[in-house]
This record gives C-alpha cells, structure tokens and sequence, in this order.
C-alpha cells in the first residue's frame, strides 16, 4: 500500500498571475508528489498549476479602501503591540484563510511574505501543521523609500513579523544577504533560515549580437524605485544609438510620466513599451534582446540585499546584465563576469557604462550568463526546498509517533 499523499498548502495574498515563485513552488511541490491547496488572490485557480484545491482569498488591493483598511490596522502598533497581529488576523484575507486552511488539513503551511504569518500562526496549531515562513523581501524596509510608509506601516510589519517569526518551524528567504539582515533582526527566533533563490527553470541560447542597434531591456514592476527614468535619461546621454524595451505592469500615472519623460529628452522613438507577459513565457521573450537592466538607488536594507528573479530571468535568456543598487547583484557579477555594476544611480553613470561598452564584450557577457543559468536554476534551489520540507514532515512524523 502507498503511503498517503502529503499535504502541502501555499498561502499569498496576492495574485500569483506574475508571481513566479510562488507557482514555481507549486509546481515543485505537485511534481514530487504532494497535495496542493493554493490560497490566493486569483478569483479562479490557474489553468496551468496542478493544485488539487484553490480557494480565492479577499483582496486589499491598492484601491484607497484597502490602503486605508491596512493603515487602520497597523495604527495601535506603536501603543499596543500585542495587538499588531491580532489586528492583521482580523483583515479580510486572514479572517478568510484561517478556516480554509484548517478544512484542508496540511501538513505544512506555506506562508509567503509576513501578511500571511498571523493566519498561518493561528492556524497551524489547531491542525498540528509544521510552519514554513517564507519571506520574499525584507519586510520592514520593502517600502523604505515612500515616507508614510516608514510612519505608519513599518512600526505595524516590524512588530508582526519580530513577535511571530520565532513561531516558524522553518523559514526560508531569496538571497544570502536577506538571510543575514533576518538573523541581524530577530536573532535566535531566524535560527533556521535556508537560501532558496528565485531561478528560473530554463536556459536560452544567447542571441547573437546582429549589425542593428543593441538591444536593453527592463522587465517587472514599473515604479518609481525601480528607477526606469534614470535609464530613460541614460539612453538620452549615451553616445551609441541604444534601444530599450520597459515590459511589465505600473500605476497608469507613473507611467504616462516615463513616457512623457521619453518625448522631453527626445527618446521616445528608440524605447518599446510591452505588456508583462507570463513568467514561463518572459525568458524566450527577453532573449530578444542583448542586456537586461536593474537599478535601485540602494538606499535601504531591502535594495542593497535584493537579489531580484529579473536578474536570474535575465541570465536564462542569454543576456547580458548592467545593474545597480544592490550588493548582492554586484557579487554576483563580480563571480561571474556576464555584466557590470553601475556605481551609483545617476543618468550620468548608467551612461557612462553604456558608452564603455564594446560588441566583443556584450558577447562575452551572453556567455557567461547563459553559464551561469545552467548551473544555477531552479533543478538546484528546487532540490533544497524538497529538502526543508522532507525534514519538516519527518519532525511532525516523530512528533505524532
């Protein structure tokens, strides 16, 4: 007889339509033979995820009455800290995932970012469920750069996070450097912590550079901390006639003033915009293109140990890589030589990279990062969850014995 399946539930509260580390572990965890639930935003379940159950969660949203709903609940952090996590627990998605994780009885909860801990945490006992933290960013400096944010919400993240962390069974986060900051923070409570980076699962052959203009591209979130007007200003300033393609999805107004950014430095003819595309379809989309770009100013604790799923997308397509802001992207380009590290995020620098620049190099570059992709993807980092769960359902296995 077969042993039972065993159950694994995978708790967001956002959208998993672009979120490729979410529906990668899915699909890792589906193949290996677990039960999947998916707790999501997503009205309906994706087509192409094999989860054996979804249930679509309420969603806050960006609209004004969800931003407000959430600032309502981070206020009594700073004078009742006891109660930051209650008050998330009451929020709509929480409220909503508790008994529907609680119905599908797993044996390990996966809770992806610091929002979904208080439900997880009031869940996972009632079952007796192991607790799999995973953290995508450093929570308390994600959104460092806007200041009522630093006011009003960090306060609310850094008490939820610090008074539940230590309640994890395990917890696993993006990148060495966001590892450490986490051990910095909350000492003995982020003791087990494993590194599983957000690779992509295919390698491209590199485009072979043609005789038309060379190709930039920069895919993801368009906003302001992403810093596209700096590469708008950029390709205004650089000397070779570059072309940039921006794909990916942003508030309309941040948008209209890239692109009339674009028309004031005379650009707007040599820059693409494209709609995102599918996480399984944005590698063979990027390969069209020579480099990718990534910059930040590095002002916070998030942008300096950020080691963004672009940059290993980037790398799986064959290009290039010019990037800045982030100390863990300049050693990784520093090991593997498929790119170069702007010094600081100005026009002026990104510039000045961009007219160093030479065919012969960018050729060099594609190869190294098409080397890089094929010893570092997802086979490897997806090998070392399965291990961090297979040692999680042992502890409940003994545990129950």
């Amino acid at each position: 007889m077969e042993p039972p399946r065993r159950r694994a539930c995978v708790l967001t509260f956002a959208s998993v339509k672009y979120d490729s580390r979410v529906r990668r572990i899915v699909r890792l965890l589906a193949a290996a033979g677990h039960d999947v639930m998916l707790l999501s935003a997503d009205a309906a379940p994706p087509e192409d995820l094999a989860v054996s159950r979804h249930q679509a969660l309420p969603s806050l949203g960006t609209t004004r009455a969800g931003v407000m709903l959430q600032i309502l609940a981070a206020l009594p952090a700073r004078l009742l800290p006891a109660a930051a996590p209650w008050l998330q627990r009451l929020l709509p998605p929480s409220a909503a995932a508790v008994p529907a994780i609680i119905r599908f009885h797993p044996h390990v909860i996966h809770a992806n970012d610091w929002s979904t801990l208080p439900a997880a945490v009031a869940a996972a006992p009632k079952i007796g469920a192991a607790l799999l933290y995973d953290s995508h960013e450093m929570a308390v400096s994600e959104h460092a750069h806007i200041g009522w944010w630093r006011l009003l919400m960090k306060p609310h993240v850094a008490t939820v996070e610090g008074r539940l962390i230590g309640k994890a069974d395990h917890i696993t986060t993006v990148s060495e450097g966001l590892r450490q900051e986490l051990k910095a923070l909350y000492g003995h409570s982020a003791s087990s912590i494993t590194v599983i980076r957000n690779l992509p699962e295919a390698c491209a052959a590199p485009r072979s550079l043609g005789s038309g203009p060379l190709e930039l591209v920069y895919a993801g979130l368009i906003a302001p901390e992403r810093r596209i007007d700096i590469m708008i200003d950029a390709l205004a300033l650089a000397r070779r006639p570059w072309r940039l393609t921006i794909m990916g999805f942003g508030q309309s107004a941040h948008v209209a003033a890239l692109k009339a950014l674009a028309e004031t430095r005379s650009v707007a003819d040599r820059i693409t915009w494209e709609d995102a595309v599918r996480p399984e379809a944005l590698v063979e989309t990027l390969a069209r293109a020579d480099i990718g770009l990534f910059l930040s100013d590095g002002a916070t604790a998030q942008q300096r140990a950020a080691l963004p799923n672009k940059i290993f997308e980037y790398a799986a397509a064959g290009l290039g890589l010019i990037a800045g802001g982030s100390a863990e992207v300049e050693k990784l380009i520093s090991a593997h030589g498929h790119g170069r590290f702007v010094p600081e995020a100005s026009p002026r620098a990104l510039a000045d990279v961009l007219d160093a620049i030479e065919p012969d190099l960018i050729s060099t570059w594609k190869q190294h990062a098409s080397r890089l992709s094929a010893e570092q993807n997802w086979t490897t980092e997806g090998a070392r969850l399965l291990a961090v769960y297979a040692a999680l359902n042992a502890d409940l296995t003994r545990s129950t014995m």
